[in-house]
């Protein structure tokens, strides 16, 4: 029992994919509206394969009203 334990261990982690840690630091608001290029409000048009379409509702800096991608 203890060798089939071993050997599905060791199989699990051959095969297993790469995983990487992220190191998010939650900041004020008011920092990352500072930091940010682009803030708007806006609507989720479509999310398909992975990728959001958005429309712009509201811009406040580094995009124009209106403006979807």
């Amino acid at each position: 029992m203890l060798f089939r334990t071993l050997a599905f261990v060791c199989l699990v982690l051959a095969f297993a994919g790469r995983a990487e840690a992220c190191r998010y630091l939650p900041r004020p608001f008011e920092e990352q509206l500072k930091n940010a290029n682009q803030v708007f409000y806006g609507t989720v048009l479509r999310v398909e394969d992975g990728l959001t379409t958005l429309k712009v509702d509201k811009a406040v800096r580094g995009v124009k009203d209106g403006e979807a991608g």
